[in-house]
């Protein structure tokens, strides 16, 4: 029987500014990403450790897009939204990085505000 797999957390939360409109913009920007990617390059260095990176990794300060994929999340309404969350890849040994707005609650599927609601 093999042993399980350990996973490791590889999420980074970014502050991507006050509110979900300029997170989006920076997304949908029509320029392939670079300009989200020169945005989170600072805050991924400052949050990923070497350690989870793969061993054989040399270069931990650069990043590209892998992928992108839609979250769902209730608002502070009680309104579903849908907002596009990337996944970074390190471009030396191929580690995937979730890249969270720091609007969004991990593990949960509401924002920030909604959560601050449901303590009321």
């Amino acid at each position: 029987m093999r042993p399980k797999r350990q996973n490791q957390n590889r999420t980074a939360v970014v502050y991507f500014g006050a509110s979900q409109q300029a997170y989006l913009d920076l997304i949908n920007a029509g320029d392939h990403h670079q300009a989200y990617i020169a945005y989170i390059q600072a805050p991924l260095r400052a949050q990923i450790s070497r350690e989870q990176h793969q061993p054989e990794c040399t270069d931990i300060s650069c990043y590209t897009v892998h992928s992108q994929r839609n979250r769902r999340l209730r608002g502070w309404g009680g309104e579903i939204e849908v907002l596009p969350i990337c996944r970074a890849k390190c471009r030396c040994c191929k580690a995937v990085f979730t890249v969270l707005p720091s609007f969004i609650a991990r593990y949960r599927r509401q924002d920030t505000d909604g959560c601050d609601l449901n303590l009321m």
